[in-house]
C-alpha cells in the first residue's frame, strides 16, 4: 500500500469510526452527517466501500436515491425502489439458485410504514445476525428540505427499532436540513468527522514528491474528461474524487464545480439521470457560495451549472420541476450585463419547460420575455442566438397569448431581424 493511499485510508477509516459510535449508540436512530463540502468525496468512498465485499462493518448498508417530492408519498416510494433493486438482485442472481425472499408487505405513507419494511427485510435475512439495516437517504431531488426534516423527524419520534438506522448528509457551509439538527431529538445524532481534507492533501503531496498542485489536478482532470469521454464510470469517480481533492485543498471552487458538472454529463450521456442530478446539485450548492461570496467568474459558473440541471431535468421528462430550475438562473444573471445571451436562453428554456409542463399561458409569456431580450442583443451576438425558437414557440402557442400578439406580427418581426427563411433555423423546434 501506497504512503498516498494510507492517507486516505485513514481519513475514511475515521469516517467508521463516526459511524460506529452512531450504530451502538442507545438513542441513537437517524444520523445526520454534518460534512463540510472538501469531505464528501471521502464520504462516498466511505459507503462505496461498505455497500462492498470490502466492508468492514457487520451492518447491510442501503443506498436510496428517491426523489423526496412530497412529504405523504415518501414512504411509499422508498419501499417501491427496495422493492425494485430486490427483484433486480433475484433476476441477476437467478441462475445461482439464489433469491431474497422478502416482499413488501400492505401499503402506507408515513415513515413508520417504510421502517417497518426495512425492519422486515432484516429478519428475512438470516445471515445478517446481530448486524443492523442502515438506509442511506441520498435524494437526488428534494421539492422542501422543511418537509423533508420534519419527515425525518417524524421518524425518529416513531419508535425505530434497534435493527433499523437511517441516516442523510448535511454541508456546513449552506445547510439545508438546520432543523432537523435544530430539533436536538434525542434519537438524531449529528456527527461532524472533521476530517481535514486541506491537511490530507498536502501530506499527500508530500508522498507524490511534491508537484504543484495545479499540476497534480490538470492531470487528474484530464484522466477525468478521457473516462468521462468512454464512459469508465469507476475510473470517473477515482479521478474526479482526486481532482476535487486538489481543489478542496486550494479552495479552488469553479474548479470543483467543473469536476462536478463533469461527472454529472458523464452520467447523464449514460442515461443515469439521477446519479447526474445528484452530481449537478452538489456543484449548484458549491457554485453558491462563491457567488454569495462574488468570486471572480461565479455567476456564468452557476448559471452553466443550473442550464446542466434543467438539460437532465428535461431529459427525464421532468418539465415542470426543470422550468423551476431555468427560471431560478434569472435572478443570478439579469444584472450582469455580459450575461444577456444566457438570460435568453433562461427565459426561453424556461418557456420551453412550461409549454412541455402543460402551463401554455405562462410558456408565452417566458417567450415574450425571451423576445424582448433577444432584440436588444447586440446584431452580431443576435444573429448566432436562439431567437427564430423563439418566434416559433411564440406562434405555435398563439391560442394562448390572450390577444397580446398576432401570429402575422410575430412572423414580420422575425423577417426583419433574419430574413424571410428564419423559420428554417427553428424547424427542429417547431
Amino acid at each position: 500500500m501506497s504512503a498516498t493511499d494510507q492517507v486516505v485510508i485513514e481519513r475514511i477509516n475515521r469516517l467508521h469510526e463516526r459511524y460506529q459510535a452512531f450504530v451502538t449508540a442507545p438513542a441513537a436512530r437517524v444520523a445526520l452527517w454534518q460534512l463540510a463540502a472538501d469531505e464528501y468525496g471521502l464520504f462516498r468512498a466511505y459507503v462505496d466501500r461498505e455497500t462492498s465485499l470490502a466492508g468492514q462493518g457487520s451492518d447491510l448498508l442501503l443506498k436510496f436515491a428517491t426523489p423526496f417530492r412530497r412529504q405523504d408519498a415518501y414512504a411509499s416510494a422508498l419501499v417501491e425502489e427496495l422493492a425494485r433493486n430486490i427483484f433486480t438482485y433475484n433476476d441477476d442472481h437467478a441462475q445461482y439458485g439464489i433469491e431474497l425472499a422478502w416482499r413488501p408487505a400492505g401499503a402506507g405513507d408515513t415513515p413508520r410504514y417504510f421502517v417497518q419494511q426495512l425492519a422486515a427485510f432484516g429478519r428475512s435475512l438470516p445471515d445478517l445476525g446481530d448486524g443492523k439495516v442502515v438506509a442511506y437517504l441520498m435524494p437526488p431531488e428534494v421539492g422542501n428540505w422543511g418537509r423533508l426534516a420534519e419527515w425525518l423527524l417524524e421518524a425518529a419520534a416513531g419508535d425505530i427499532p434497534e435493527t433499523v438506522r437511517l441516516m442523510v448528509i448535511d454541508f456546513k457551509e449552506d445547510p439545508v436540513l438546520d432543523r432537523l439538527a435544530a430539533a436536538q431529538h434525542p434519537a438524531v445524532m449529528p456527527l461532524d468527522p472533521r476530517l481535514d481534507v486541506p491537511g490530507m492533501m498536502k501530506e499527500i503531496s508530500r508522498a507524490a514528491g511534491g508537484d504543484k498542485p495545479g499540476a497534480v489536478f490538470q492531470r487528474h482532470f484530464i484522466d477525468l474528461a478521457k473516462a468521462a469521454a468512454e464512459r469508465r464510470m469507476a475510473d470517473v469517480d477515482k479521478h474526479a474524487n482526486l481532482a476535487l481533492g486538489i481543489a478542496v485543498a486550494e479552495d479552488w471552487k469553479h474548479l470543483q464545480v467543473t469536476v462536478h458538472n463533469t461527472v454529472g454529463t458523464a452520467w447523464m450521456n449514460g442515461g443515469k439521470l439521477d446519479q447526474a442530478l445528484a452530481e449537478f446539485e452538489k456543484a449548484e450548492r458549491i457554485a453558491r457560495i462563491a457567488w454569495k461570496l462574488k468570486e471572480d467568474g461565479a455567476t456564468a459558473n452557476l448559471a452553466n451549472t443550473l442550464f446542466f440541471q434543467g438539460a437532465a431535468l428535461s431529459t427525464d421528462k421532468r418539465h415542470e420541476r426543470a422550468a423551476e430550475v431555468y427560471h431560478s438562473i434569472v435572478p443570478v444573471i439579469e444584472d450582469d450585463k455580459n450575461q444577456r445571451y444566457s438570460l435568453l436562453e433562461a427565459w426561453r428554456m424556461t418557456g420551453q419547460s412550461r409549454e412541455l409542463a402543460g402551463t401554455k399561458s405562462e410558456a408565452v409569456e417566458a417567450n415574450l420575455t425571451a423576445l424582448r431580450i433577444g432584440e436588444g442583443l447586440d446584431e452580431k451576438l443576435r444573429e448566432s442566438s436562439t431567437l427564430p425558437y423563439v418566434g416559433a414557440a411564440l406562434i405555435r402557442l398563439s391560442a394562448y397569448n390572450q390577444g397580446r400578439y398576432r401570429d402575422h406580427e410575430i412572423d414580420g418581426r422575425m423577417t426583419e431581424l433574419f430574413g424571410p427563411r428564419w423559420r428554417e433555423r427553428s424547424r427542429s423546434n417547431s
